[in-house]
Parts: structure tokens; sequence; C-alpha cells
């Protein structure tokens, strides 16, 4: 799971790095970039924090 969480991280920061340097270069579209880029960056830590959930509930809990 935390390797999971790892790549989703370095994504997220290269994501970041691109989506800087392509919404300086955009001009008057420069939102429509940075938003679509901000997304396309917290979406796979969202998609590994609901697996994670996911997996959590799945497993049966050893507690009594």
């Amino acid at each position: 799971m935390r390797n999971l969480r790892v790549a989703a991280y370095v994504f997220a920061v290269a994501t970041i790095a691109i989506t800087a340097l392509l919404t300086a270069a955009s001009g008057d579209d420069g939102i429509v970039v940075a938003l679509l880029g901000g997304t396309l960056a917290v979406t796979p830590y969202v998609l590994v924090r609901a697996f994670e959930d996911w997996v959590r509930e799945s497993v049966p809990s050893s507690r009594n």
C-alpha cells in the first residue's frame, strides 16, 4: 500500500511541475490548463485512498 501512495505523490509532483510550465506558456488559457492539471495531479491520490479504504473494510478485523 505504501508503494501506491508514494507513486501517487510522485505522479502528483511531476504533474504539477509540467502543469506549471504549460500554464505559464498558455497565456489567456492558463486558468483552464491549471484547473485541468490540478485535477489530474489529485486524481491518483484520491483513487489510492479509496482503494486503501476499500481494502481496510474488506479485510476482517482480528480484534475481538
